[in-house]
């Protein structure tokens, strides 16, 4: 049985400067950043934190607290299955953030 442990229902209205800057500051580290674009592009389907923690190199307990950051700023959700959690990435919050920030670039170019 799957139970979704996080939601964020803010990426449903438009992203300003305020909203895109917990966002920009949880992917100013490259192993959150690493994380999230290996789970956009590698594991649509979710994978563990220890799984996660392999493929990067990183140790287990240091992408926990990498992944709360990303799962804070709406990047990921997380999902439980018995005892096992799985984060996925949630590519629409990206998509708001390039918007935004493509938005941001024509109004200071025009």
């Amino acid at each position: 049985m799957l139970l979704l442990m996080w939601v964020r229902l803010d990426y449903l209205v438009a992203m300003d400067g305020t909203a895109a800057l917990p966002i920009l500051s949880a992917l100013a580290q490259r192993t959150r950043l690493d994380a999230y674009l290996h789970l956009r592009d590698v594991h649509p389907k979710g994978l563990s934190s220890g799984e996660i923690a392999k493929t990067l190199g990183t140790p287990a307990n240091t992408m926990s607290s990498h992944l709360l950051i990303l799962a804070r700023a709406g990047l990921i959700t997380a999902s439980r299955d018995g005892k096992t959690v799985y984060y996925h990435a949630e590519v629409g919050m990206a998509q708001r953030l390039a918007d935004f920030l493509s938005a941001a670039e024509a109004v200071r170019h025009s």
